[in-house]
């Protein structure tokens, strides 16, 4: 695939959060030619702008591994899809790297990371038992949360959602502990919910619920890592690098019981709701009403 993005565009992005940049083009090659497409590019630098896009990529996987899932369960007549976002690179200097991906139309918010829902529509709820069914389905491990994107004919199509992790390694967006306890502090199960479905057992209000996304500002993040940074010699010269920590037995137990600490929390501005259409619930499956 390939796609061109105008300067005019670039230099005047149509939207932008705390930490990324957001420009309209089109794809001008592959099976989307001629289609509209987005690129985004992060405000940052060096390493963190690394880590941005490894974890982006990495909770974009992990959503559609819960999505699929949730779709499989056939809980409503239609489904959801996400925007896998691809790293591009500029063909020109200074050859800057984004994250490209197909234009939403009629862009809606569903809910946040904070425990934020909108409630009034049938899709609206149907994001939110998604976000209860990942957790549940996850065995109480992750939740997937920011959900928007847009309505079509045959379903849902989703971009840029959050996964938030007892180890909190889903990036900036990830409020960890913390976050899930807070989400389900503010969660109502709706017609889309099943009774069974797992919960944490402790629901407490860390933060404020509201419509835009929070993060964690950089320096902030939890010492629980993926990888650790080591210092080594060779040839007399000192070389720094990244290798992963090896995960033993227990260690997502042992990372689930740490007392968690209050950290700031910066937000990231939505997009305006727009209104859904109705949907259903699959006729002969058991749902239960708002508990």
């Amino acid at each position: 695939d390939k796609a061109k993005f105008d300067g005019y565009d670039l230099n005047h992005p149509f939207a932008s959060g705390s930490f990324r940049w957001v420009a309209k083009g089109r794809y001008t090659a592959g099976p989307r030619k001629g289609e509209p497409c987005v690129c985004k590019w992060f405000k940052e630098g060096g390493v963190v702008q690394k880590h941005y896009f490894a974890s982006d990529v990495a909770a974009a996987e992990m959503a559609t591994r819960l999505i699929e899932s949730w779709n499989k369960q056939r809980f409503i007549p239609k489904v959801v899809r996400i925007n896998l976002p691809q790293v591009w690179t500029s063909s020109k200097p200074p050859h800057v790297k984004v994250l490209a991906e197909p234009f939403i139309e009629n862009y809606k918010k569903f809910n946040s990371n904070s425990g934020w829902a909108d409630n009034g529509t049938d899709w609206a709820c149907v994001m939110q038992a998604m976000s209860h069914y990942s957790f549940h389905v996850s065995k109480g491990n992750l939740l997937l949360c920011d959900l928007q994107g847009g309505i079509g004919r045959d379903g849902a199509y989703l971009t840029d959602p959050v996964v938030m992790s007892f180890t909190r390694e889903y990036g900036p967006t990830d409020l960890g502990r913390q976050g899930i306890q807070n989400f389900f502090a503010n969660h109502q199960c709706n017609k889309f919910c099943r009774s069974h479905w797992l919960k944490p057992r402790e629901r407490t209000h860390f933060h404020r619920a509201v419509a835009r996304t929070m993060m964690v500002p950089a320096g902030t993040q939890s010492s629980l890592r993926s990888t650790v940074t080591v210092k080594r010699k060779k040839n007399n010269v000192v070389i720094q690098e990244e290798i992963p920590i090896k995960k033993k037995p227990g260690f997502l137990a042992r990372a689930m019981s740490a007392r968690p600490k209050r950290e700031p929390l910066r937000e990231i501005p939505a997009k305006k709701p727009l209104a859904a259409g109705p949907l259903r619930a699959v006729s002969g499956r058991p749902a239960v009403s708002n508990r």
